[in-house]
C-alpha cells in the first residue's frame, strides 16, 4: 500500500503541478492579453485626441475665415452708406434747388402776369 500511496501522491503531485503549470500559463495569457488591451486602448484614446486637435484647427481656420468675411462685408457695408449719404445729400441738394427753380418761375409767371 506504500507504493500505492507513494504512486497516488505522486500522479497527484503531478497533477497539481500540471494544473499550477496551466493555471500559471493562463494568467500570463491573460495579463499578456490585458496588456495588449490596455495599449490597444491608449493608442485609440492618442488616435482620438490627434483627431480632435486636427478637427479644431480645421475650426479654429474656419473660425478666421468667418472673421475676414465679416470684416470685409462690414467694410462694404460702410462703404455702401457713405455713398448712399453722399447720394442722399446730393438728392437733397437737387430737390432744394428744384423748390427754388419752382419758386422763380413762380415768381416770374406772377410777374408776366400783371
Amino acid at each position: 500500500m506504500s507504493q500505492h500511496a507513494t504512486r497516488i501522491a505522486g500522479d497527484l503531485s503531478l497533477d497539481v503541478a500540471r494544473h499550477g503549470a496551466l493555471l500559471g500559463t493562463a494568467l500570463q495569457y491573460g495579463l499578456h492579453q490585458r496588456r495588449r488591451h490596455i495599449e490597444a486602448h491608449r493608442r485609440a484614446g492618442v488616435d482620438a485626441v490627434t483627431d480632435l486637435a486636427a478637427r479644431l484647427q480645421e475650426a479654429r481656420a474656419s473660425e478666421d475665415e468667418a472673421w475676414a468675411a465679416a470684416s470685409s462685408l462690414s467694410n462694404e457695408n460702410a462703404r455702401l452708406r457713405e455713398t448712399l449719404s453722399v447720394h442722399q445729400a446730393a438728392l437733397a441738394e437737387a430737390q432744394d434747388r428744384i423748390a427754388r427753380l419752382e419758386q422763380a418761375v413762380l415768381t416770374a409767371a406772377a410777374h408776366l402776369a400783371r
